[in-house]
C-alpha cells in the first residue's frame, strides 16, 4: 500500500504557544481523491520537538473530496508538555485506520516554535 500525497504541498509552519494551530489538507491516493470514509481512515497528526510529542485532533471536511483538518488546542501547545520555545520540529500527518491495517503517511512538515507566546 503506497503512501498518500498532498495535492498542494504544505510549506514549513510557525506554531505560536497559546494559539490554536491547525493544518488543512487535500489528500490523494494514487492520483485520485482519498475517500476517508470508504477507505476507513481518520486524519491524525502530531507535532514533535525534541522529546515532546503532541497529538492533534483530526476531522474530515469532505470525505469523498479527500479534505481534512488536524488541529491542536491552545492548551495542548502550552500545557505541561509545552513545545520548547524558539525551536524546530516536525508535523507528521497520517491516515489512521479504524481497524485492520497500518497507518498511511501523508506528509512530514517542518515547524518552527516561536519564542513569543499568547497568554
Amino acid at each position: 500500500m503506497a503512501n498518500l500525497t498532498l495535492v498542494t504541498p504544505i510549506p514549513p509552519q510557525t506554531v505560536v504557544p497559546g494559539e490554536v494551530f491547525a493544518v488543512s489538507m487535500h489528500v490523494h491516493d494514487d492520483g485520485a481523491n482519498f475517500h476517508w470514509t470508504t477507505a476507513g481512515f481518520t486524519p491524525k497528526g502530531y507535532i514533535t520537538v525534541g522529546t515532546v510529542k503532541l497529538e492533534g485532533s483530526g476531522s474530515v471536511v469532505n470525505a469523498g473530496g479527500g479534505t481534512a483538518t488536524v488541529a491542536w488546542t491552545a492548551a495542548a501547545v502550552t500545557g505541561t508538555t509545552a513545545l520548547p520555545a524558539n525551536s524546530w520540529g516536525t508535523i507528521v500527518l497520517y491516515a489512521d485506520p479504524t481497524s485492520g491495517s497500518e497507518n498511511r503517511h501523508i506528509a512530514t512538515i517542518f515547524a518552527r516554535i516561536t519564542a513569543e507566546s499568547i497568554p
